[in-house]
């Protein structure tokens, strides 16, 4: 038998964001179960001495509580609910962790017998072999994405047979040199300590290795002029990430494309994305990234909308011959 938990971070309540009695205000969906839940003065102080546990552990809170989760041997995925990108890749460096036999956690987290409050019944922990099969963090918005960048059941990063890109305000994270990832994540608002920009670099590097692999996913990625100028970091950083993009457009599965300022009646501005592909077109995905969160789309109509706007996007776009000689003038520039 093998666990697929829902909520490993309780409602949010082991985000960090609630503590020192601090309440904030619930969501719509929230609203009818919360408030006993998010109001509960015994879950407050449990989260108080969490946070120094996770403080000793040199963890935030949501990575403590999600590693001692994927800890469990019966567990194989803990489903997730990030809004927002920077929810995903936090919540995604995090499971990357894994707890050591430190008695101050068996403390706060004996496995010992629970009580369901519903029905008064007692639930003994999940026994279930160990497989050896490390567990992942999924997705949870009815398709999972692992921590591998797996969605279960769909084409994503590690099932897609094609993957598009489509920036115009950076370039595209499959391409990121270290340094320019550490820039980018050292602009978040607010600031990232430390140790969590450090995690989110190095899973950004990680992720590199999808291009490079032995059985390598085609990839195409349309890059707007705007984001090649972006001076993000030091002009050394940018000139390095430039290059870095000029190697990689070299490889016979990857092709780039710019698409320059000077185009005319260009009006997709607003159709950056990712779309995976694979061999079941109904499993494809695109993922956008907008201010008010994440979206994850796989409606087959949608789904013909964002193939049309990539293939208008690559038809006026530079041949990937010329794009190459853009970006090398672009690096000379800096």
């Amino acid at each position: 038998m093998s666990v697929l938990t829902w909520s490993p971070l309780s409602w949010g309540l082991l985000t960090g964001q609630y503590s020192g009695g601090r309440h904030t205000p619930l969501s719509p969906g929230r609203q009818k179960w919360g408030p006993r839940h998010m109001t509960d003065p015994d879950k407050y102080a449990a989260v108080e001495k969490l946070l120094t546990v996770a403080d000793d552990a040199g963890l935030s809170l949501a990575h403590l509580a999600l590693a001692f989760v994927l800890a469990h041997p019966a567990v194989t995925s803990a489903i997730i609910g990030p809004r927002t990108m920077t929810q995903l890749d936090d919540l995604l460096a995090g499971a990357e962790h894994s707890l050591s036999d430190d008695p101050r956690r068996d403390r706060q987290h004996r496995p010992a017998r629970h009580r369901h409050r519903r029905h008064g019944r007692e639930v003994p922990p999940a026994v279930a072999p160990d497989t050896g099969t490390a567990p992942t963090a999924c997705w949870g918005a009815g398709h999972h994405l692992a921590a591998g960048g797996t969605r279960a059941g769909g084409n994503s990063d590690g099932r897609a047979t094609y993957r598009w890109d489509v920036e115009f305000l950076h370039v595209p994270g499959l391409l990121q040199t270290e340094d320019y990832a550490r820039a980018l994540f050292s602009s978040r608002i607010p600031e990232l300590p430390s140790p969590d920009l450090e995690r989110r670099v190095q899973h950004r590097m990680q992720r590199r290795a999808i291009p490079d692999r032995a059985q390598p996913t085609s990839y195409e990625t349309l890059i707007h002029e705007a984001a090649l100028r972006m001076m993000v970091g030091s002009r050394d950083d940018a000139r390095a990430q430039m290059l870095r993009v000029l190697e990689l457009s070299e490889a016979d599965h990857i092709v780039v494309r710019v698409i320059p300022f000077g185009l005319e009646h260009f009006i997709d501005v607003g159709a950056a994305m990712v779309y995976a592909g694979g061999a079941v077109p109904k499993l494809d995905t695109v993922v956008r990234d907008g201010p008010h969160g994440t979206v994850f789309v796989d409606s087959e109509a949608q789904l013909a909308v964002f193939r049309t706007h990539f293939r208008r996007m690559e038809a006026v776009s530079l041949a990937p011959g010329r794009s190459r000689e853009f970006i090398h003038k672009l690096s000379k520039e800096l």
